[in-house]
């Protein structure tokens, strides 16, 4: 029995320009989750699964069988620790938790101690990205891991251009 190197890796551009307008659609997309999992109410903590489909954003399979990654995305979005015992759906304004912490998930590259970024060497406009570390068995609890799982679950990533492992959904953006 040995550990497994598990993380995600990512490419996207040196340094990330995204406007207001791009911010406020995607305080928007990622509100819409946050709405939806409120609506749940008492179903939320034990039978998401069954409901996903009511949800306005479409959320891929392998997200829906992760429990574990499903409530670390519902926990950025709302700011509540589902997963340390916590049973109850907050009341929080989504739309304005959401925007305040913007910022904190396009910090692009990641750089906890648990993320490595080079520059492209065949696009020297780029940089490739890895976060992730040992674990027997355990997600990585390192900012950039979850950061990289949240761009990558809600596709914000492939909207801002940062192009990562196998992204759930993408966005498309209004002009």
């Amino acid at each position: 029995m040995g550990a497994d190197l598990v993380g995600w890796i990512a490419k996207g551009p040196l340094k990330l320009r995204v406007s207001r307008k791009h911010k406020r659609q995607i305080v928007q997309q990622l509100t819409q989750i946050a709405d939806w999992w409120r609506s749940l109410g008492e179903d939320a903590e034990g039978d998401y699964a069954s409901h996903v489909d009511e949800c306005p954003i479409p959320l891929d399979q392998s997200l829906i069988e992760d429990e574990q990654s499903f409530y670390r995305l519902i926990e950025w979005l709302t700011g509540y620790e589902l997963l340390t015992g916590y049973p109850d759906v907050p009341d929080v304004a989504p739309r304005e938790f959401i925007a305040d912490r913007l910022d904190e998930l396009l910090i692009w590259p990641p750089d906890d101690r648990g993320s490595v970024s080079i520059q492209d060497p065949d696009d020297p406009k780029q940089v490739i990205v890895f976060s992730g570390e040992m674990t027997w068995g355990d997600e990585p609890d390192l900012d950039g891991y979850r950061q990289l799982q949240l761009l990558a679950l809600t596709g914000v990533g492939a909207l801002v251009g940062i192009k990562l492992l196998a992204p759930c959904i993408t966005l498309t953006l209004k002009d």
